[in-house]
C-alpha cells in the first residue's frame, strides 16, 4: 500500500523552491505511539507530538483491522479518529493554540484538545494494541515454504550489491571510509552524520532498504549454517568411526566443540511490534559494521535486550565517575534511549531542544559539566 501522497495545487505558484512539510522537522525524533501517549500524558503537548499523533491515528483509522476498530469505538463513541486528528491538525497549523514553551506550563487550551483521548485510559490501550500490527493473527497452521532457493539467491544478490557499494563508497566518501577503517568521529555518528550515511546510501542502492536486508543476511547466515553444520558432522563421523554416516545418524553434540560452530556470525532480527527498533537510523549503522566484518553480530542497538545489557554495562564501568542513584539513572536511561535510537547527541543544547525538562534536571545536577553523561553514553553505546 502507499503510504504518502502529495498533492499539488498549480494555481498561483511562483518560482522558488518547493518543499514538502516534514512532521516534526528535525527537532523531535519519531516515536511509538505508546511512548507518544506517556509524553503527551506528561503534559509535552508540544506541536511536534500533537502532529506526530495526529498523523498515527490518521494511519490507524486508515489501515487498522475493521473489526478492531469497531471495538473500540464500542468503547468510545465520541472518539472519531479521523476528526480528532484534523482538529489537532487545523490547530497545529492555524496556529490557534497557545504556544507551547514546557510541561511545567499550565497548557490548558492544550490539553483540553487532546483530552478526549489522553483522559480515556482505556482506549488508549485499546489503540496501542491496534498499532501494533495492523494484522490479525491467524489460526495455527503448518507454514509451507516455497521458492526458498530463488529467495536465496536474491538475498545473495542484495547482500552482494549493499557489500559492493559499501566498498565504492569508501572510495568516494569520506565518512564511509572512516566507518570502513572503525575509525568514526562522534561527529559522524551524530544525528545529523546519520541522517547523512542513510541519505547515501539511498542514493546509491537503489531501493535500499534496512529491514530487506537484514532479512537478506539472516537468510544466507541461516542457510550457510546449515550447510556448515552438516559439513563438519560429517567429518567428525569421519574422524570418529572411519565411515562417512548419514546426515540423521549425526547427533548434534559431536560438532558442539567445533571452531567454526562457536565463530559463526549472527543476525537478531527486527522487532516488527516495536517502532523504535525498526526506524532506528543507527540501524543502517550496524549494517556496515556487519558487513565489514567490524561485529559477529547483527543487532539493532534499540533493541530492548540490548539496549539493557548495554546500559547496565555502562553503568556499572561509570559509577566511579558519576552519580549513579535511581533518579540519575532514570535520566540516563532517557539518555541512552534516544542515542540508541537516533544518534548521538552533540551538545546541550541539542538536548534542550529534544527534550527540556530532561535537560533542567540534567542541567541543575551537574551545571557546566552537563555533557560529561551526554558525551560518556555517546561513546560507549555507539561504539559497541
Amino acid at each position: 500500500h502507499k503510504d504518502r501522497f502529495v498533492i499539488v495545487d498549480a494555481i498561483g505558484v511562483t518560482e522558488k523552491e518547493k518543499t514538502v512539510p516534514q512532521v516534526g522537522g528535525k527537532h523531535q525524533a519519531m516515536m511509538t505511539l505508546e511512548r507518544l501517549l506517556e509524553e503527551l500524558s506528561r503534559g509535552v503537548v508540544s506541536d511536534d507530538l500533537m502532529l506526530q499523533l495526529a498523523y498515527k491515528l490518521t494511519t490507524i483509522a486508515n489501515k487498522g483491522d475493521p473489526d478492531e476498530l469497531a471495538v473500540l469505538q464500542k468503547m468510545s463513541p465520541q472518539l472519531h479518529l479521523i476528526e480528532f486528528a484534523q482538529r489537532i491538525i487545523e490547530a497545529c497549523e492555524q496556529e490557534t493554540l497557545p504556544p507551547f514553551v514546557d510541561s511545567n506550563e499550565p497548557n490548558t487550551e492544550r490539553k483540553a484538545l487532546l483530552a478526549l483521548l489522553l483522559d480515556d485510559i482505556p482506549a488508549r490501550k485499546k489503540l496501542i494494541e491496534i498499532a501494533k500490527g495492523y494484522f490479525k493473527e491467524l489460526p495455527e497452521q503448518k507454514d509451507q515454504l516455497l521458492y526458498a532457493g530463488f529467495s536465496q539467491e536474491e538475498a545473495a544478490d542484495r547482500v552482494h550489491l549493499f557489500e559492493q557499494s559499501l566498498e565504492e563508497l569508501a572510495e568516494e566518501e569520506p565518512l564511509f571510509q572512516r566507518l570502513k577503517d572503525n575509525a568514526a568521529q562522534v561527529e559522524d555518528l551524530s544525528v545529523a552524520g546519520l541522517e547523512e550515511l542513510n541519505e547515501i546510501l539511498r542514493r546509491k542502492i537503489t531501493n535500499f532498504s534496512v529491514p530487506q536486508l537484514w532479512k537478506d543476511y539472516a537468510l544466507l547466515l541461516q542457510a550457510q549454517s546449515d550447510a556448515n553444520y552438516n559439513a563438519a558432522a560429517a567429518a567428525a563421523a569421519v574422524a570418529t568411526t572411519g565411515v562417512a554416516a548419514n546426515e540423521a545418524d549425526i547427533g548434534i553434540n559431536e560438532v558442539a566443540g567445533s571452531e567454526h560452530v562457536k565463530q559463526k556470525r549472527m543476525v537478531i532480527m527486527l522487532n516488527p511490534a516495536n517502532e523504535d527498533e525498526t526506524d532506528a537510523p543507527t540501524n543502517a549503522l550496524q549494517l556496515t559494521r556487519f558487513a565489514w566484518h567490524h561485529t559477529a553480530q547483527l543487532v539493532s542497538l534499540a533493541n530492548n535486550t540490548r539496549l539493557i545489557q548495554l546500559f547496565n554495562l555502562w553503568c556499572g564501568q561509570t559509577q566511579n565517575d558519576l552519580p549513579m542513584d535511581d533518579e540519575h539513572k532514570n535520566w540516563y536511561r532517557s539518555l541512552a534511549q534516544y542515542i540508541a535510537i537516533n544518534g548521538a547527541i552533540m551538545s546541550p543544547r541539542e538536548l534542550r531542544e529534544l527534550n527540556a525538562d530532561l535537560f533542567r534536571q540534567l542541567y541543575q545536577d551537574f551545571g557546566a559539566e552537563v555533557n560529561r553523561p551526554i558525551e560518556s553514553l555517546n561513546n560507549f553505546l555507539l561504539r559497541a
